[in-house]
């Protein structure tokens, strides 16, 4: 073999593999911080997958993608757009445009894996989303081994949520099975390795609905490397409908947040209340002093945040890649990824796994498997079209940029007001505020500094300027009786009492 060969062969190779780290930094990365769960980790990961499709736009010699991955991401940029615009008639414009920016993340993570990968790039995304499973998975039994404490969610760490570790595991699990099934032998020991702490884990767990999407995803995965063609989307599509009819039937706690979720889209069919607001919603609607952020159910809370127009764009969003996988399932890391992409799409629809950006991107990797595995190279960008999406990526990384120092400056702040020290949490709102004009809680951190100074007037002050950003959270209005006195008071516990009546 020539020099020059082994160089290029090597390059290819290294080009196959680079989805395989941001894959890593998807599951892992972010996996290690809470699952991704808190605002400020979305902003350096945004920047990271972005900068990933930078250098992809600008230094690759060309650039191509399937019909199906550049539909795939289009979608996903419709649906990031859509949750933006639904801003315009939210009942509350922080926590929408607060949705967007996790949506933003999924966007530039797909995004990223499509523009960096090749057609040789399935088997090692299926092999990094194994892998980080097991690293993850590893760690939380590491934890249970040493003992956890009384703090809630201190048995699912990292992640922090027994759902949805539970479901991390089911996607291990599959990855494993996928990628052992008919491999070589150790190709096939060492896939099945990786997937036992996955497996532990899911056991564990204590999740129904990890387990039954552990299941469902077996299944697909047999029916996809032995059925006819039909049968994959036949097995996902039943599985997840059986999934929620059963959560609906069972009289559990979701019966009560679908209901609620169910009225948002009745008052506004077409276009929801706005993404986020399901938090709203069950204040208000509530049939007993229960907190809940979420709807625990992707599919019916889109639906009552986004409408029917949301909705839309994430069901046409969500079917692609298992079309892609049927397209692609002469590849044994396809079929693997697709299976285990299937779990998460049985899992969404009944907890959210969604607010959980690891599980979401590490099934958002799972899916570009079959999709760059399938890849044709129908959709070549010229130069105007990668002139284009730099612009776009350079728009969206100054939104990331911003939010990332927002949010690491609120994450700062409320640790100051922790630790006592309300000059320096007051110092931090206001840059929060700078970082974030649209966003209330810097207004309400700053608040909060001013009333543990004993400034009670730039307290009251603060916590109105919070209000005309985000008039529909009750405990604003409550911190605002707190500092208030006389009618003011009185309006505000009226107007807390109102949004939340069991508060």
């Amino acid at each position: 073999m020539s020099p020059a060969t082994a160089t290029s062969r090597t390059s290819a190779a290294l080009r196959a593999a680079a989805p395989a780290a941001l894959a890593l930094l998807a599951v892992g990365g972010l996996g290690a911080a809470d699952g991704g769960y808190r605002p400020a980790a979305w902003g350096w990961a945004t920047l990271a997958f972005l900068w990933a499709a930078l250098a992809a736009l600008l230094l690759r010699p060309r650039v191509e993608l399937s019909r199906r991955e550049a539909a795939a991401t289009v979608l996903l940029a419709a649906l990031v757009a859509w949750t933006a615009l639904s801003a315009l008639w939210s009942w509350s414009v922080p926590l929408s445009l607060l949705d967007a920016h996790r949506s933003l993340l999924y966007l530039a993570g797909l995004a990223a894996l499509l523009l960096v990968g090749t057609r040789a790039s399935a088997g090692w995304l299926a092999g990094a989303v194994l892998l980080a499973t097991a690293a993850v998975a590893t760690a939380n039994l590491a934890h249970r081994l040493r003992g956890t404490g009384p703090l809630a969610g201190e048995e699912s760490l990292p992640i922090g949520y027994a759902n949805g570790l539970g479901l991390l595991g089911a996607i291990g699990v599959v990855l494993g099975v996928g990628l052992a099934w008919g491999a070589r032998r150790p190709a096939a020991l060492a896939a099945a390795a990786a997937a036992v702490p996955a497996a532990a884990v899911l056991l564990l767990s204590g999740s129904r609905g990890a387990w039954l999407a552990a299941a469902v995803a077996l299944a697909a995965l047999a029916a996809l490397r032995r059925g006819p063609a039909a049968a994959f989307p036949l097995v996902v599509g039943g599985g997840a409908a059986a999934a929620v009819a059963l959560a609906y039937a069972r009289g559990s706690e979701r019966e009560r947040y679908w209901t609620v979720a169910l009225g948002q889209a009745e008052s506004a069919p077409l276009v929801g209340t706005g993404a986020g607001t399901f938090a709203r919603a069950w204040l208000r609607d509530r049939p007993e002093a229960l907190g809940a952020r979420d709807a625990h159910g992707l599919y019916v809370e889109t639906l009552g945040e986004l409408g029917i127009v949301g909705l839309a764009l994430l069901l046409a969003l969500l079917a692609i890649p298992v079309a892609g996988a049927v397209a692609a399932r002469a590849d044994a890391a396809a079929v693997a990824g697709g299976a285990a992409y299937a779990a998460f799409l049985v899992g969404a629809g009944v907890d959210w796994h969604w607010e959980l950006p690891a599980v979401t991107l590490g099934a958002l990797a799972c899916a570009a498997a079959p999709l760059l595995a399938g890849r044709s190279g129908d959709v070549v960008a010229g130069a105007r079209g990668r002139a284009v999406a730099v612009g776009a990526v350079a728009a969206a990384a100054a939104v990331a940029f911003a939010s990332l120092v927002g949010h690491s400056s609120l994450d700062e702040g409320a640790a100051a007001l922790r630790a006592g020290d309300p000059a320096s949490a007051e110092r931090l709102a206001a840059r929060a505020a700078r970082a974030l004009p649209w966003a209330a809680e810097p207004w309400r951190l700053a608040g909060e500094a001013r009333a543990a100074a004993g400034r009670t007037d730039a307290a009251r002050a603060s916590f109105r300027r919070a209000l005309r950003r985000d008039p529909g959270d009750p405990e604003l209005w409550r911190l605002l009786a707190r500092v208030s006195e006389g009618e003011e008071r009185r309006r505000a516990v009226r107007r807390a009492a109102l949004l939340d009546p069991l508060g």
